[in-house]
């Protein structure tokens, strides 16, 4: 396994496709399996004020993966197949999220590559999912797993390695054209890891969604999906190579404020295999 896929292996962040200067050598791939864990009693309104509700809770199982097409291609795929959420005063809802798939096209070689990512967004979540309210009669509560709208995404990402590869750095940004009357979206991110022993690498993340333009508040859909979403937020990752091929990791990611999203920490477990 080159040092270039590792290193696109220790920075691919748990909760969506890869941010990152670097493609994978051809014919070589990755895939990972992860487990989320989020629970929390308060979240942000569509104006940025945190307020306190019923406790809600979501487990997220997820696929993601990634295949070198070329030297320069890379495929990459983000899909959330089974989530089971709800708050403490419903029932549950359990059914898959929206799916990412699409591309990444290095630019630039040698010591700073840039990449050029586009990836689409599926609309297979349930965008009208809804739960009953306990002890009220046809009471219901909207607890959707995705916006139920086809979106692409646009992105560019630089890369860098210091101390001999045990160090690397990664930023970059992107603008999201949405659909069915849902407002476009600008995104970044930072990531930054360390080789901290010979098998132990460590990662940390500070990421942002912002919409373009003021939002449209009737296209609201739900917590953390549709309209108005919009956060600033860190994350970190400790990952362990058990061997050439497998690797398992716990990240743990959080809003420092946001807007239409749950105001609780992610906790995330993965395992991951090289071919």
């Amino acid at each position: 396994m080159s040092m270039r896929l590792l290193w696109f292996m220790i920075l691919l962040p748990a909760l969506s496709v890869a941010q990152s200067g670097w493609t994978i050598p051809r014919g070589t791939g990755y895939v990972g399996f992860s487990l989320g864990r989020l629970g929390s009693s308060s979240f942000y309104t569509p104006f940025g004020t945190k307020i306190s509700s019923a406790r809600y809770r979501d487990f997220t199982a997820t696929f993601d993966g990634e295949y070198g097409i070329t030297d320069d291609w890379t495929a990459v795929v983000n899909f959330p197949f089974l989530r089971n959420h709800r708050l403490d005063s419903t029932n549950s809802l359990t059914a898959a999220g929206d799916a990412n798939v699409g591309f990444r096209r290095r630019l630039v070689r040698g010591r700073t590559p840039l990449a050029l990512a586009v990836d689409f967004g599926l609309p297979v979540g349930d965008s009208q999912g809804t739960v009953s309210v306990r002890d009220v009669p046809g009471g219901e509560f909207r607890l959707p797993t995705g916006d139920g709208e086809f979106n692409t995404r646009v992105s560019l990402y630089a890369s860098r390695l210091f101390a001999e590869g045990k160090t690397s750095v990664s930023a970059g940004g992107g603008y999201n054209i949405r659909t069915r009357g849902f407002t476009d979206e600008f995104s970044y991110s930072v990531n930054g890891g360390h080789q901290l022993f010979s098998r132990v690498w460590i990662s940390g993340s500070l990421m942002g969604l912002q919409p373009a333009r003021a939002a449209n508040p009737t296209r609201a859909v739900g917590f953390g999906v549709g309209e108005g979403v919009a956060f600033v937020g860190i994350g970190g990752e400790v990952r362990y190579q058990i061997n050439e091929r497998h690797s398992v990791s716990v990240g743990y990611y959080e809003p420092l404020r946001g807007k239409n999203l749950l105001a609780g920490g992610n906790l995330v477990l993965g395992f991951g295999i090289a071919f």
